[in-house]
């Protein structure tokens, strides 16, 4: 991201009504990183390169969750 980073983009959801789940995608370098994601708010973490089925698999997930705490907001 050009004018910030995924931190940046995670405080500006937070302020959103029903924030979308925040995937971040990187090389590996270490678990720190996505422990970082994680106790930060994130979603999940993608290794790059992508492969098709891990991308899908996260993203499905990724809906369903978003959708089971908008279902569950409202009961």
């Amino acid at each position: 991201m050009p004018d910030g980073n995924w931190k940046d983009l995670l405080r500006q959801l937070a302020l959103l009504t029903r924030p979308p789940l925040l995937t971040v995608s990187y090389q590996p370098t270490g678990h720190y990183f996505w422990s970082e994601v994680m106790s930060l708010g994130g979603y999940d973490v993608l290794v790059k390169p992508f492969s098709a089925p891990d991308v899908f698999r996260m993203v499905s997930l990724a809906w369903e969750n978003w959708k089971e705490g908008i279902e569950s907001a409202r009961s």
